[in-house]
């Protein structure tokens, strides 16, 4: 005669809360069903609104980088000027030595 061990669970038959659990459905179903949920909307909020602040933030960078951009162009150009001016002393100066 052959024993079969039992399992510490009851088979899904046997199990009283198994008429309670529903069949496995779709991802994109249960993922709907969630942001319907209560814990869903809330987190579902802020995702949007943290996608939101990450969105502006990155205009806010772009916009920064290129008003900095444009300022060290200026700051570029003052300082060529400035060199211009200074060899044109010193020229000025040389040739006043002269």
């Amino acid at each position: 005669m052959e024993t079969r061990l039992s399992s510490s669970r009851p088979s899904a038959s046997e199990d009283p809360k198994s008429s309670d659990k529903r069949e496995p459905i779709d991802k994109q179903e249960a993922f709907i069903e969630f942001k319907q949920s209560t814990e869903g909307r809330k987190l579902d909020e802020k995702v949007f609104s943290l996608r939101k602040v990450t969105k502006d933030s990155r205009i806010n960078v772009k916009t920064v980088t290129d008003n900095l951009n444009k300022t060290k162009i200026n700051i570029d150009s003052l300082k060529q000027k400035i060199d211009r001016k200074e060899n044109e002393r010193k020229m000025r100066f040389h040739n006043e030595q002269l």
